[in-house]
């Protein structure tokens, strides 16, 4: 209730001409028009109407006490009334060290999210036997170690008309569009297998956002011909750290050893020919566990 409704209820409880019974007389009953509505006036009473009126009667004004004494008890129930209101409202006030949960933030913002964990990531989503792009597998898995899903992996996600915009830690100010048909087409590109839907997911998203970033730059001379064309450079030979720096993480990419990644450190790292993460103190492949990585082998971490 607003505070208009407010002194408006206390004008129909306590009008003008009513008075407690201590301070007035009672009045003799008179017969009322019953036409039109009845008003509240807040000044003397106009001379020409009284003298109109045969039938309303005359008040007692012998010593001016009584209309004085009416106003001021309207006035003291007006101010009850706004106190009862500001005190409801102060009720209602946040606490001024209250802090949003993430249902309150909006969708595109950075939430809280939870790292997948070495078990998760063993078969959750793995690389297709035969196909060359373990750099962007092993770096994608490497993300999802240390920061989790796209949302915590990029800087920002927002869902388009026609698909995604993204941008990435490394270049907040860039903006990465990806359409709805190259999502799908790198999906199916991909060769991604996996027991964790979710993961699968996930992984194929990054993977489009990585060809995407290939494209911009022209990966390989090539990748800007077309978005087909950079999905295909993905599957190629490349540089062990290339896949964590497509995908906006070339800040937190430190060179490491085989060792730090055995002992838990989110990485990449290669050996005989081939890139991969470091689970559980093994070497990841395909999906499964292998041995001990080798302790030369070139080592990247995320820090």
């Amino acid at each position: 209730m607003n505070i208009y409704s407010l002194i408006i209820n206390t004008f129909n409880v306590h009008p003008p001409s009513s008075a407690p019974a201590a301070t007035q007389p009672p009045a003799r009953r008179e017969s009322r028009p019953t036409k039109g509505p009845q008003s509240i006036s807040f000044g003397p009473p106009d001379p020409k109407s009284r003298a109109s009126s045969s039938t309303t009667p005359k008040a007692d004004t012998t010593d001016g006490k009584q209309p004085l004494q009416e106003m001021l008890g309207l006035l003291r129930s007006m101010v009850t009334a706004i106190e009862t209101l500001l005190a409801g409202l102060d009720e209602k006030k946040t606490p001024p060290d209250a802090k949003p949960t993430a249902k309150d933030l909006p969708d595109n913002a950075p939430k809280p999210g939870k790292p997948y964990t070495p078990d998760a990531l063993i078969n959750g989503f793995s690389q297709k036997r035969g196909s060359m792009n373990c750099v962007t597998v092993a770096g994608i898995k490497a993300a999802m170690q240390r920061f989790g899903g796209p949302k915590e992996v990029y800087a920002s996600v927002e869902q388009t008309k026609d698909g995604v915009d993204v941008k990435m830690r490394d270049a907040p100010n860039k903006t990465y569009h990806v359409t709805n048909a190259e999502l799908k087409y790198a999906a199916a590109h991909s060769g991604f297998k996996g027991s964790n839907q979710k993961m699968l997911n996930d992984a194929n998203f990054m993977y489009a956002i990585s060809a995407k970033r290939a494209q911009m730059e022209n990966n390989d001379g090539t990748a800007s011909r077309s978005f087909a064309a950079a999905v295909k450079t993905l599957d190629t030979w490349e540089h062990t750290q290339e896949g964590l720096q497509r995908l906006g993480l070339r800040n937190h990419v430190q060179r490491s050893s085989a060792k730090e990644l055995a002992n838990g450190t989110p990485g990449v790292m290669a050996q005989n020919d081939h890139v991969f993460t470091v689970l559980n103190g093994r070497v990841e492949n395909y999906g499964s566990l292998g041995g001990r990585p080798s302790s030369g082998a070139e080592a990247y971490k995320l820090k």
